[in-house]
C-alpha cells in the first residue's frame, strides 16, 4: 500500500493540476482579499458596498459552477474546462484597478462567471486523474494543496506587490501567473 502511494504522489498529471489550482487561488484570493480595500481606499466607496461589490463574484460562482460541469461533460473535455478560463482569468486582471463606475460591477460578474469553471473541472478530474477509485482522496488531496498554497502564498505577495508598485501594476504580476496555470493545465493528460 505504502508504494501504491507513492506511486500516485508520483503521477505528474495529478502534481501539474495540483499547481494550476494553485495559481488559480492565488489569483482569485489575492483579488478577493485585496479588491474591498482598494474600492475603499481608492475609489472611496464605504466598506459595507466594497465587500458587496466583491462578493458578487462569488454570488456568479453559483451559477457557474453548475454551468461548468454541464459544460465539462457535454464536449467531454475536463482539460478546456480548467485550462480555458485562465486565459480569460488572465484578461481580465487588465481591468480590475482601472476601471470606475458600472466597469467594476462588470469585470466582477465576469470573474465570477469565468470563477466556476476551474474548481468544478480540477476537483471532477483529480479521481479520474488518479485511475483507481480508492486513491480519489489522494488525488483531491495534492489539488487541495495546490488550494492552500495558493490561498497562503496569493494575499502575502499580492500585498506586497501593491505596496512597492501600486494597484494597477500589482494587478498585472498576477497574469503571468494565469499563464502558469494555464500551461500547466493543459500539460494535464486527461480528457
Amino acid at each position: 500500500e505504502s508504494g501504491e502511494m507513492k506511486r500516485a504522489l508520483a503521477n505528474r498529471d495529478i502534481r501539474l493540476l495540483g499547481l494550476a489550482f494553485a495559481c488559480f487561488t492565488l489569483v482569485t484570493v489575492s483579488i478577493g482579499t485585496y479588491y474591498p480595500t482598494y474600492l475603499n481606499v481608492t475609489l472611496g466607496y464605504s466598506l459595507g458596498r466594497a465587500a458587496l461589490i466583491s462578493s458578487i463574484a462569488m454570488l456568479m460562482i453559483l451559477f457557474s459552477a453548475p454551468m461548468a460541469g454541464w459544460i465539462s461533460d457535454r464536449i467531454g473535455s475536463r482539460r478546456l474546462v480548467f485550462s480555458l478560463p485562465f486565459l480569460v482569468l488572465g484578461f481580465l486582471l487588465l481591468f480590475p484597478f482601472r476601471v470606475t463606475g458600472w466597469q467594476i460591477i462588470a469585470v466582477i460578474v465576469v470573474q465570477g462567471l469565468v470563477g466556476g469553471f476551474i474548481p468544478t473541472a480540477a476537483f471532477t478530474a483529480a479521481p479520474e486523474l488518479m485511475r483507481k477509485p480508492q486513491l480519489a482522496g489522494m488525488g483531491l488531496a495534492v489539488v487541495l494543496v495546490g488550494q492552500n498554497l495558493g490561498q497562503l502564498l496569493g494575499p502575502i505577495v499580492f500585498g506586497q506587490f501593491v505596496s512597492h508598485i501600486g494597484w494597477i501594476y500589482a494587478g498585472y504580476l498576477l497574469i503571468p501567473v494565469c499563464l502558469v496555470g494555464f500551461i500547466s493545465g493543459w500539460l494535464v493528460r486527461i480528457r
